[in-house]
């Protein structure tokens, strides 16, 4: 009988122990930007259109850019390709949980063929997606990113963009914004408190 009553105690402790331990997203310790971001549905290069909505249960890294950028959007798709071989390396963060979104701020030049091409140079499940031009405007709104055309001449021109890194976690709600001086191990840090926690 007493026995039992200590294998119920150490169970039970083991129990509370583990639910303690548990965290869903509201417990990370960051910040949620409720009045940037939101969902969108766009033409993607996986061949339909892509919903945000549908990634829920997913963390999620977004960021704007085009294929013609001549610097900085090789260097950060290059990181964003490092962050996703860490994760899932070292810390076990498969593409089943982390998804890549690269959004053109170019998509008169930008085909999905190009975007495809393009982001499997550096990472076969980043996945792109390109709208027309008023599309991408509104959805730059949502997340406050600026892009403009620069020397235009006929098509030959550069677009002038924001270059940050969207963290997003399960619930599709907007918890981090990262620049190049944002060090990778605080990036790493937070995609993997997030794909951790319980939605």
């Amino acid at each position: 009988m007493l026995g039992r009553l200590i294998l119920y105690i150490v169970l039970l402790f083991v129990f509370l122990t583990i639910s303690g331990c548990s965290k869903n997203q509201d417990d990370i310790d960051l910040p949620v930007y409720d009045a940037i971001g939101g969902d969108f549905t766009l033409p993607s290069t996986l061949g339909a259109e892509l919903n945000l909505f549908d990634y829920r249960g997913k963390v999620i890294l977004l960021n704007f850019g085009y294929t013609s950028c001549p610097d900085i959007c090789p260097m950060v798709l290059s990181r964003l390709a490092k962050l996703s071989v860490i994760a899932e390396e070292q810390y076990g963060v498969s593409a089943e949980r982390l998804q890549t979104i690269f959004i053109t701020v170019d998509p008169e030049r930008d085909s999905l063929e190009q975007l495809k091409e393009y982001l499997t140079f550096f990472n076969k499940s980043f996945i792109g997606i390109s709208g027309s031009t008023e599309q991408t405007a509104e959805i730059a709104k949502k997340y406050a990113v600026f892009f403009e055309k620069q020397k235009e001449d006929g098509m030959e021109y550069q677009v002038a963009h924001s270059d940050k890194i969207f963290l997003i976690d399960k619930r599709g709600r907007l918890r981090g914004l990262y620049g190049k001086s944002d060090p990778d191990e605080q990036l790493i840090t937070d995609i993997v408190s997030l794909v951790s926690a319980d939605i």
